[in-house]
């Protein structure tokens, strides 16, 4: 097998003994700081960069690995996690997410080049391009799954267009701006395969393609997943233009992290919070600094941004409730194949249609070929330098991201059977699984870089708008209102929502602090950065893999 890196250790197990270790034991020193944020994910990153653009001047961010980005890490000239984002649609309230795309840099050139996508046939043995927006001319199935889809696409016409009582749109993003109708509402509380079963969708073609969707996005299988998050998943964002990097996220998170730099923030990596408690004046947290031999320290500040997971956040506090219900979470597994030169006639996204696998029995724990999602060229979106058609007439080295998510099943026992394999193991099975479509990628392989995400993020199952919106929803903050809160599993695991909760709390913090500015909008996006009139004809329709 050839070399590679590992990043598989759970961060939650390895910050748990830490804190039992420690316990009782004093910081070794303290520091006084304006505003404290906990967890160097996007929504952390974000929170920061809100709180420094506001003009709060002392800001430490303590991240507990080595690097920044969460979900969102770089690897360099790879992902190790998210890997694109998708533009906003004029549909959406994401005006502030919009502006913050444009000042970080990010612009039509790095809208994914086509071609995007691809579809293998397993039964047929062969590749084809990805389903197009007419479904008159489905690239996969028969007569039937063609007119199936296109009333599947009627129903999501329809629920894209509607508003409820309140006036708003039943399915847009941010999630907080989602109709709060309870007709609509009543949709969280069947699962997603039981709400196709019900309207009579039952076609393999069709079935198969939402519960790929679905774990693509949430790591959750259709059997699994509200039909509320389903419907919202097909009509919020609409027909996805995507900007996407060799890096993936990870690009956004390090633009981020190089504007927290300049504006002064102080962020700490290998600085795991281990205890968060009030003290007079505001909140007190204790961390490990050092990494191998760490040493206990302290910063106090007036106020607290916690984006922390909420199994993370419950850990900090005397008060394990304040954080909210637990949650359940689905690990994932991120393998970056580095090989000398692409498989013939890939795209950026290539995945694998299975119809025996539709509505199938639940994988077997571990098991990487059932959870893969399919790989993308990470290097596709690389820019030539020079002569672009020598470039072309060259193969050049590339590097191939599998996604794999871990579905099926008791999410602990699918963690346990990953605990259990090797970096060489999990590397193996993630060649075998490229070269089940592409059988001389094998010889091609170089490298292979595994990263292991024990909880990736939260399972949207039936109910799920009773923890955001209902009498379960989990509080905003805590420890008499220093401490608040910002992470996706207060709503949904996507980019947008990732930023939509940092720069709530960081406006939060500052009219705590007396501070009237800006506030976050919910309003129309920036002309610039939304996808065209021609583009948004498209939103309705069923997006793309």
């Amino acid at each position: 097998m050839p070399p590679g890196n590992f990043v598989g250790v759970d961060p939650a197990a390895e910050v748990a003994a830490l804190r039992a270790d420690t316990s009782g034991a004093e910081p070794a020193s303290s520091e006084a700081f304006d505003v404290v944020v906990l967890g160097g994910g996007l929504a952390g990153l974000c929170a920061a960069h809100r709180l420094a653009k506001r003009g709060v001047k002392r800001v430490v961010l303590l991240e507990a690995a080595d690097a920044i980005g969460g979900n969102a890490r770089s690897g360099g000239d790879c992902p190790l996690g998210a890997g694109y984002v998708p533009v906003p649609s004029r549909r959406s309230k994401l005006h502030e997410f919009a502006q913050l795309l444009k000042e970080l840099g990010v612009t039509r050139r790095d809208v994914c080049r086509a071609p995007v996508e691809r579809l293998y046939l397993r039964a047929e043995e062969r590749w084809q391009r990805a389903m197009p927006a007419n479904f008159d001319v489905a690239p996969f199935g028969t007569s039937a799954d063609r007119a199936e889809q296109r009333r599947f696409r009627g129903k999501i016409e329809a629920f894209a267009t509607r508003r409820g009582r309140d006036g708003r749109f039943a399915f847009v993003l941010p999630v907080a701006a989602c109709s709060r109708d309870p007709t609509i509402c009543e949709l969280d509380k069947e699962s997603a395969a039981d709400w196709l079963a019900a309207h009579g969708f039952r076609t393999a073609a069709l079935r198969w393609y939402v519960d790929y969707c679905l774990r693509d996005d949430y790591g959750t299988a259709a059997r699994d997943c509200s039909a509320w998050v389903m419907l919202h998943y097909f009509c919020a964002r609409g027909r996805e233009t995507l900007y996407t990097w060799p890096d993936g996220l990870g690009h956004v998170a390090e633009a981020l992290a190089a504007r927290l730099a300049k504006a002064g923030v102080d962020v700490r990596t290998r600085a795991p919070a281990l205890r968060c408690v009030a003290r007079a004046g505001g909140v007190a947290v204790t961390y490990a600094a050092g990494g191998g031999a760490p040493v206990l320290r302290e910063v106090t500040a007036a106020h607290a941004v916690c984006a922390l997971p909420r199994y993370a956040a419950a850990a900090l506090l005397d008060s394990p409730e304040a954080a909210g219900p637990p949650l359940a979470y689905a690990p994932w597994v991120v393998s970056n194949l580095r090989v000398a030169a692409p498989p013939a006639g890939t795209a950026w996204d290539n995945v694998a249609y299975d119809a025996a696998a539709a509505d199938g029995a639940p994988a077997a724990n571990g098991d990487l070929s059932r959870a893969s999602l399919g790989f993308v060229v990470s290097t596709h979106q690389r820019r030539f330098r020079g002569n672009c058609l020598d470039a072309l007439r060259r193969p050049r080295p590339a590097v191939l991201t599998l996604y794999a998510a871990f579905a099926d099943g008791d999410p602990d026992a699918q963690r346990a059977a990953l605990a259990a394999r090797s970096r060489e193991d999990l590397a193996a099975a993630a060649v075998a699984e490229v070269a089940r479509s592409h059988p001389g990628a094998p010889s091609a392989v170089r490298a292979v870089d595994v990263r292991v995400l024990p909880r990736a993020m939260a399972k949207p199952a039936p109910g799920f708008l009773e923890r955001v919106f209902g009498a379960t929803a989990a509080p905003r903050s805590a420890l008499g209102g220093a401490l608040v809160f910002a992470h996706t599993d207060m709503s949904l695991p996507l980019v947008e929502e990732a930023h939509f909760w940092g720069a709530t709390a960081a406006d939060a913090v500052c009219r705590a602090r007396g501070d009237a500015g800006a506030v976050f909008r919910l309003n129309t996006p920036a002309r610039a950065l939304v996808q065209t009139d021609a583009q948004e004809e498209l939103a309705l329709a069923t997006p793309t893999l």
